[in-house]
């Protein structure tokens, strides 16, 4: 069921499944899987493959929409987003720069 939602909406999707498995110990399979669809999901919304070494979302920043299907990759307001771990266990950070008017959680 989860990977036809995945299929369906994978701007949403990619991010709630791996956010559920983020729970389960690190060096499990399906944390690997989740972490994985964490990434994933930052492709889908970015539109391109994002650099799993040396993240930096600040380029994608300019594709901010409120309409549509990629209206979800923009909802945290944050200036950091921690992909698919647990915040001890975090293995990447994407710093971005709030846009301009909005302020930083």
């Amino acid at each position: 069921m989860m990977l036809d939602a995945i299929k369906a909406w994978p701007e949403f999707h990619l991010f709630t499944a791996g956010y559920v498995m983020s729970r389960l110990p690190a060096d499990s399979l399906r944390f690997k899987e989740g972490l994985e669809w964490e990434w994933r999901n930052l492709d889908v919304c970015s539109g391109e493959r994002i650099d799993r070494m040396n993240p930096d979302y600040n380029t994608y920043i300019a594709l901010e929409t409120t309409e549509g299907a990629k209206r979800v990759c923009w909802n945290s307001g944050g200036s950091t987003v921690t992909t698919g771990c647990r915040p001890d266990q975090t293995i990447a950070r994407i710093r971005w720069k709030a846009p301009r008017g909005r302020c930083p959680m």
